[in-house]
């Protein structure tokens, strides 16, 4: 996952020992000018390579993964060193993955995201001290609003004192005057829906799925159709994986379960967690499940989570819920896109926090980096291109099809899932 905080306070316990459990293989930290820049690593890729990196009078950190960096390099931020260097600010364009790319420049801290902010970073004040940091510092003195934002900015996460960086953006932020200056849209979107071919959607799925595994990776996999069909791709590729399915909660459906374990067969190692097997390891709150789940990911030799995430946001955008903003793809996409809940802030919220940063969190408490499925730049784009007719079929039409590809015909349409696990306290579980 690795984790970071870029601070003036020199006092370096300040939420470090939240921060080194999401990034335990290694911790480094610079000072530049009194400003302190920390990284936690969690290797996942390539080889250890302790940040900052310095290179060309500027310093670099990469949080998440970039799947589609040239190997020949021993890391994954070396790729996009060179990106930087070869495209300047525009360099994102040639990424592909789940990152939180960051360049100090003198007194200017750049901050790049993806096209989802799927890896989080929160900006918060106290007095004169000014903190960026992947987690939330719940501290009560430091919670106070942020101000001095400019108007064209997404709205920040609803969590008092911190700003959450937007999705899809660059951010600048001043040392000295404490000024952000945003450019959105760093990716451009192609709204155009000319395309009838659903097989580049499927292909682009199972390229999704495929560049996001890893040995020993973990799929969360509930009774419905996006952890499901992930289940099957995997299978489908000869990729082995371990699955946990949380059934603490009535509603789920296991028939639909237990056909995509059968047709998954030698390639699954299928654990249903229970509220038997729960209650038995001590009392039976709702964090006792996400605490279990992830100890049983470790368990496994997990570094890697895998996650349906995206495909209600993405793909389905909450259509035929309450609050969803439209039911039918329109013919001009142009009228509702960028849709409520594509980016981080207006993303279903549990709590304090949105569903992305709730996995997130819980996972650094474990060493476990979380990836999601529908976070996928190249997937979200020929879905995108779709004429609005196969949108329109059904919800998820991309999972659901998957599926019957696959013989799979059942499934649950229940929100129950990994939903029930949600919660809005974030101390370290042995803390509790």
């Amino acid at each position: 996952m690795c984790t970071f905080k870029i601070t003036n306070d020199s006092n370096q316990i300040l939420v470090d020992q939240y921060l080194r459990d999401g990034g335990p293989t290694e911790s480094n930290t610079v000072e530049l000018g009194g400003i302190y820049i920390t990284h936690h690593l969690l290797n996942i890729t390539g080889e250890v390579t302790p940040q900052p990196i310095y290179y060309g009078d500027k310093y670099f950190m990469l949080i998440g993964e970039i799947y589609n960096y040239d190997d020949s390099w021993p890391s994954d931020i070396y790729f996009g060193i060179e990106k930087y260097n070869e495209y300047g600010d525009k360099f994102t364009e040639h990424l592909d993955g789940e990152f939180l790319f960051i360049v100090v420049d003198d007194r200017k801290i750049h901050f790049f995201t993806d096209p989802f902010s799927t890896k989080q970073a929160y900006y918060f004040e106290d007095g004169d001290n000014f903190y960026f940091t992947s987690l939330i510092n719940k501290r009560p003195d430091i919670f106070r609003y942020f101000k001095n934002l400019e108007d064209d900015f997404r709205p920040p996460a609803r969590i008092e004192g911190h700003y959450r960086l937007p999705a899809n953006s660059h951010v600048i932020f001043d040392v000295d005057t404490k000024e952000f200056h945003i450019v959105n849209n760093l990716y451009k979107w192609n709204l155009e829906q000319n395309s009838d071919n659903f097989d580049n959607v499927i292909m682009s799925f199972e390229d999704a799925v495929n560049k996001r595994w890893y040995p020993n990776s973990t799929l969360f996999m509930s009774g419905g159709v996006d952890s499901l069909s992930i289940a099957c791709c995997l299978a489908n590729n000869k990729k082995k994986f371990n699955a946990l399915t949380s059934i603490v909660n009535d509603g789920e459906n296991q028939n639909a379960i237990d056909k995509v374990v059968e047709y998954c067969g030698d390639y699954i190692n299928h654990t249903y967690v229970t509220k038997e097997y729960i209650k038995n390891k001590n009392h039976y709150p709702k964090h006792t499940v996400s605490s279990e789940l992830r100890k049983l990911a470790l368990s496994f030799g997990s570094k890697v989570i895998l996650m349906g995430s995206g495909g209600d946001e993405i793909i389905n955008a909450y259509r035929g819920k309450n609050n969803s903003d439209f039911d039918l793809w329109p013919e001009n996409q142009k009228e509702i896109f960028p849709y409520r809940r594509l980016y981080e802030n207006d993303r279903k919220s549990y709590g304090y926090i949105n569903a992305i940063d709730y996995h997130y969190t819980y996972c650094c408490f474990y060493g476990l980096e979380v990836r999601g499925i529908f976070y996928d730049k190249q997937l979200a784009q020929d879905w995108l291109n779709m004429k609005p007719h196969y949108k329109n079929i059904e919800h998820k039409h991309i999972s659901r099809q998957y599926l019957r590809k696959c013989n799979i015909s059942e499934w649950s349409n229940s929100d129950v899932g990994f939903k029930s696990q949600y919660t809005d306290s974030f101390t370290r579980p042995e803390q509790r």
